[in-house]
């Protein structure tokens, strides 16, 4: 186990952080857990990406490989991932269970429960008693943020099909009542299909995780980069906290943004949380750098995060609507040119049986005097 800091980065591989900076939370830095480390009856092989309110590991399991999502120590960060839980439990019941592909899909926490009897699980690792649930892995799956820090511009049509999947995703949250406030590319794991390479997405985090009415209650900025905050959440009191379906368009925006100019909208790495609202707050943003090539998805992108609420798309479904009359429809996933196995295997067996019946047939009509 070490100690990371969500902010600066800095990390210590003792059980103490200490940071020289007045502003750095360094020292409330939350547990990392790291590859061979044991929580309950799963091991750790690597984090895959590092939140402010929680981290998701790739964990063993006796059945296999599983994500694990572990939230950060506090209330606030306990409770956002308790909602987060009891959301995905409903997405497994009725006859729709399995038509969340970008949303993860929850296991039990444990080997011996059912989701019905547990939505998430608690474990004491070392003095920390740790909240986290389980939802299946993605063979290939890599954070946003880090696949961008690899590769920071992508090919334009990369960019629209991977911003249309987000974007439905996040339609789907608001037609289930659920508020995010909180995209950023740390927030979503991205792998790509081979026939065609097709980007799809699979969203960990569900920010805030709340309704409208609940917003007021359950808000607290520390739950996310203020990076990635629209202006209307930087409230200085929680009463004046206003978000709407387009405060999550804005979220949208920023991500689509930072795709196309290869940069966060808001430089944040060496900045306090302070100096990044207050650059927000004077629009202190990257130019938008690349027009030429990829005009009117860069005119959706200023839009979308765009710092008045009133020039912004209404939805997301808004934003999908524009961006597949520009790209069309995700493709689809080529099959195999190839019968699929259980097929072979059956018409295989059937026709051993036919073959064996006429054999049988000519013996017996040979010796039939």
């Amino acid at each position: 186990m070490k100690r990371s800091c969500v902010r600066c980065g800095r990390t210590s591989s003792g059980n103490n952080l200490f940071c020289h900076d007045v502003d750095c939370p360094a020292e409330r830095s939350p547990a990392i857990l790291e590859a061979g480390d044991r929580v309950g009856d799963l091991e750790i092989v690597k984090p895959i990406t590092t939140l402010r309110s929680a981290t998701v590991y790739e964990a063993l399991r006796q059945e296999g490989r599983v994500l694990m999502k572990v939230a950060h120590p506090g209330a606030n960060h306990r409770d956002r991932l308790v909602r987060e839980a009891w959301f995905l439990r409903t997405l497994r019941t009725g006859k729709k269970k399995d038509q969340f592909p970008t949303l993860p899909r929850l296991l039990p926490p444990y080997a011996t429960t059912t989701l019905e009897q547990d939505a998430y699980g608690t474990t004491m690792f070392g003095p920390e008693l740790l909240h986290y649930y389980l939802f299946d892995a993605v063979e290939g799956s890599q954070a946003l943020q880090d696949l961008l820090r690899h590769q920071p511009q992508w090919w334009i049509h990369h960019v629209g099909w991977l911003t249309i999947e987000l974007a439905s995703t996040i339609n789907t949250l608001h037609l289930k009542g659920l508020y995010h406030f909180g995209l950023t590319p740390a927030s979503m794991l991205v792998w790509f299909d081979s026939k065609p390479w097709v980007p799809h997405i699979m969203l960990v985090d569900l920010g805030i995780a709340c309704d409208a009415a609940s917003v007021v209650h359950h808000w607290y900025p520390e739950f996310a980069n203020p990076a990635y905050l629209a202006p209307e959440l930087l409230a200085e009191t929680d009463d004046a906290i206003r978000g709407s379906v387009q405060s999550d368009v804005y979220g949208l925006g920023l991500v689509l943004y930072e795709m196309l100019v290869g940069r966060p909208v808001f430089a944040s790495a060496l900045a306090t949380d302070g100096q990044v609202v207050e650059a927000i707050r004077r629009d202190q943003r990257v130019p938008m750098s690349r027009v030429e090539d990829v005009s009117p998805v860069a005119e959706l992108a200023l839009r979308a995060a765009s710092p008045r609420i009133e020039e912004r798309p209404a939805t997301a479904a808004d934003v999908v609507e524009e961006l597949t009359r520009l790209f069309g429809r995700i493709p689809a996933k080529k099959g195999s040119p190839l019968p699929p196995m259980n097929f072979i295997l059956v018409f295989g067996g059937v026709a051993i049986v036919v073959a064996f019946l006429v054999s049988l047939a000519i013996v017996m009509s040979t010796q039939t005097p």
